[in-house]
């Protein structure tokens, strides 16, 4: 506990959701009696939760085979958050979805950028699930305001280890005041990380009050959109840089690529030493690749 903070985490959690203590690091009563709360405030009474019954498992996230051998200069892209982003970004939640999957979407449908005349006030997940755009869902209100919340902590937590830095080391009541102080957020900062990425594991468990197969395989599937998305911009970039048809990702999990920029770095600085070759590294990752998927995202965001 004394390296990873582990009792304090779970009592910042447990305060947070105003859950027992023994429930914190789960992710089903945690998230319902966290939402409860939150909708009672609002004078909204949840109806008793039905049994559900599954034919199926939920379909999850596209894990692309290795490229095997040894890389040299290997460049990983991750997207922050990826499902509670996807929650938000097409408004998910159980009295948003709309009855009825448009036919034809699917990930290779979109990937191939074509056009679905979608209903007015609408968007649509990369199953063809429909989800209302009228008023903002409850769970991406939620996620948006813990978002917004761990944002302010984060930076309060970098403007504490700045003035630490920049602290004379002798002032020893001070720098354990500072020292307290970083810890503290850094907890809290987490304890919001972790409810943040738990709402998915209690979305796709079939014991959760709020559980909708539709909308756990469109959090996964568009998911799925997102990263072969991603990787699809940064090889045709990379392809069109280096005048060939090599395949430069080399493998891609559930919100990550890894990208081979070795060709890359052959073609600028062949022969130069190690610290060159990592300041080019993330001069092309800032430069190039961060604005180049901003730009394609705006394009997905679009379709």
């Amino acid at each position: 506990d004394d390296k990873m903070g582990l009792i304090s985490l779970c009592m910042t959690l447990s305060h947070k959701a105003n859950v027992n203590y023994e429930v914190a690091f789960g992710s089903t009563k945690i998230w319902d009696t966290f939402i409860y709360n939150i909708l009672s405030k609002q004078n909204i009474v949840l109806t008793p939760q039905k049994p559900v019954f599954n034919d199926r498992s939920i379909e999850g996230a596209y894990v692309k085979d290795p490229i095997k051998g040894m890389h040299k200069w290997v460049c990983s892209l991750d997207l922050n958050s990826l499902y509670p982003h996807i929650i938000m970004q097409w408004n998910m939640s159980p009295e948003t979805i709309v009855n009825g999957v448009y036919p034809g979407v699917n990930v290779d449908s979109l990937l191939a950028r074509t056009k679905f005349d979608i209903p007015e006030d609408t968007c649509i997940a990369a199953t063809g699930q429909l989800f209302s755009t009228k008023k903002k869902g409850v769970f991406p209100s939620i996620i948006d305001k813990l978002y917004a919340e761990r944002s302010v902590i984060k930076q309060n937590m970098l403007a504490a280890k700045q003035e630490l830095e920049n602290l004379d080391k002798s002032n020893k009541l001070k720098k354990f005041e500072l020292e307290k102080q970083i810890s503290h957020f850094d907890n809290q900062q987490m304890a919001l990380k972790i409810l943040l990425n738990s709402l998915y594991g209690a979305l796709s468990n079939v014991h959760f009050r709020y559980y909708d197969i539709r909308i756990a395989e469109a959090i996964t599937i568009s998911g799925q959109l997102a990263v072969r998305w991603s990787a699809n911009t940064v090889n045709a970039y990379l392809q069109n840089v280096l005048k060939t048809e090599k395949d430069y990702v080399l493998a891609s999990d559930t919100d990550s690529i890894y990208v081979n920029i070795g060709d890359l770095v052959d073609q600028s600085l062949k022969g130069a030493d190690d610290e060159k070759i990592c300041a080019f590294v993330d001069k092309v990752a800032a430069q190039k690749i961060e604005p180049l998927l901003d730009k394609c995202y705006d394009e997905m965001k679009n379709l």
